[in-house]
């Protein structure tokens, strides 16, 4: 009798730690970030020069020794432009890209803006793992412009200035490496 229960609790121990492993292998892998450093094939789209405006991210912000600059000018004015937007969030529109992508846009409101020099803004629908050489990579980048453009129209029809803002395009780094290698191009 103890010898069928000894292999009994041996075999449950093997099977929660089979399934924990599979956890975590799963997790690890939908974690890890695209690396991709192929370069990009500039794209101008029509129109959109003059449609997104130079903006600021994350990556470009004046820094100290001791990590960002809230004194500088830059950061000032995005949360100051950041202020007079927190009244007309969040914001969110559906809309299907040119391009045939369906893409949701969000703004989240101030609560889940991650502080207070910087909008996140998202524009989902779009795979920015896609490689340069793929044949629906410029659908994405258009898609994201397409996107990018109605953010910056709803800013600006807020009376707030778009250039002023310090954005974060998305929650993942290799999302907001892509967003700021399109918008690039078209600036």
């Amino acid at each position: 009798m103890y010898a069928l229960k000894g292999k009994f609790i041996l075999f449950a121990l093997a099977i929660i730690l089979i399934i924990i492993l599979t956890v975590l292998v799963f997790f690890s892998f939908s974690q890890t970030d695209n690396q991709d450093d192929t370069g990009t094939t500039p794209i101008k789209q029509t129109g959109s020069e003059n449609k997104i405006p130079a903006f600021k991210t994350i990556t470009n912000i004046p820094t100290t020794t001791e990590g960002i600059d809230e004194n500088s000018i830059e950061v000032k004015n995005s949360i100051k432009e950041i202020e007079n937007l927190y009244p007309h969030l969040p914001y969110s529109e559906e809309l299907v890209s040119s391009t045939g992508v369906d893409l949701s846009i969000l703004i989240p409101s101030r609560e889940f803006q991650t502080n207070s020099f910087t909008l996140s803004v998202e524009v989902f629908g779009i795979d920015y793992n896609m490689p340069v050489d793929d044949p629906n990579y410029s659908n994405m980048q258009a898609s994201f412009l397409e996107g990018a453009e109605k953010i910056f129209s709803f800013i600006k029809s807020k009376n707030v200035d778009p250039k002023k803002i310090i954005f974060s395009w998305g929650d993942r780094l290799f999302i907001q490496e892509r967003a700021q290698e399109w918008l690039k191009d078209v600036q």
